[in-house]
């Protein structure tokens, strides 16, 4: 009896190492050939075909400005050298303006006219120390329409300013501009006409000084006593 139970033990644990191998084959060769398997599945997946965008190409205008400032051409200025020149060239404009004094406007049927000075004539000339009133006067004068001065056009004249043309640009000078201090303006006299004699030279006669009388004393005949 113990004979027969002992191999009955071994019998069952024959079997049960045997299914034991085989789960232990299928695990180790199986699960390999299912993970190289679904490596081989993902890679030979189709991939997506790429869609193809077709770009609208701009119109030419688009690169007109590309076009006129050309990076590599001999005539090219620094965009900072352009806005220094317009600026400085806004600057001497409003300097020029500063300079133009409205002093007053006569406005009649056919007849515009207005009496300016124009500080920057003679600016170029030495300057002598002492101003006569001659170069008052030329800087001094009235202008009518399209007149020119220096850059300036004279366009309209108006009751209480004057339009003045640069080009494209206008601009306006007022008669009662109070950040402008005016300066008299030197007033022509009326020469008077001058006589010339033709007679030859004669001083005047001199009154004669006024003579002082004298006192005047009593003359008596002096008696004389001869009796002795």
């Amino acid at each position: 009896m113990n004979f027969s139970r002992i191999w009955l033990i071994n019998i069952v644990l024959a079997l049960f190492a045997v299914c034991f191998g085989i789960k232990a084959y299928r695990v180790w060769f199986e699960g390999e050939t299912t993970a190289l398997e679904m490596q081989a599945v993902e890679r030979t997946k189709p991939q997506p075909k790429k869609k193809i965008v077709k770009k609208r190409i701009p119109p030419e205008s688009d690169y007109a400005a590309v076009v006129e400032k050309n990076l590599f051409s001999l005539d090219r200025t620094s965009l900072k050298q352009e806005e220094f020149a317009k600026e400085s060239s806004g600057q001497q404009v409003k300097v020029s303006l500063k300079e133009i004094i409205l002093y007053g406007v006569v406005i009649m049927d056919d007849y515009q006219a207005a009496l300016i000075s124009d500080l920057r004539q003679g600016r170029d000339r030495k300057r002598t120390p002492r101003r006569t009133p001659k170069a008052a006067d030329r800087r001094t004068q009235w202008v009518r329409v399209d007149d020119t001065m220096g850059d300036f056009r004279v366009t309209d004249i108006k009751k209480d300013r004057i339009l003045l043309a640069e080009g494209a640009k206008e601009y306006e000078i007022l008669l009662y501009d109070q950040n402008k201090q005016k300066r008299r303006v030197a007033v022509k006299k009326d020469a008077k006409p001058t006589v010339i004699s033709t007679a030859g030279k004669s001083r005047a006669p001199r009154p004669k000084a006024p003579t002082k009388k004298r006192p005047t004393r009593d003359r008596r005949p002096v008696k004389v006593n001869t009796k002795r």
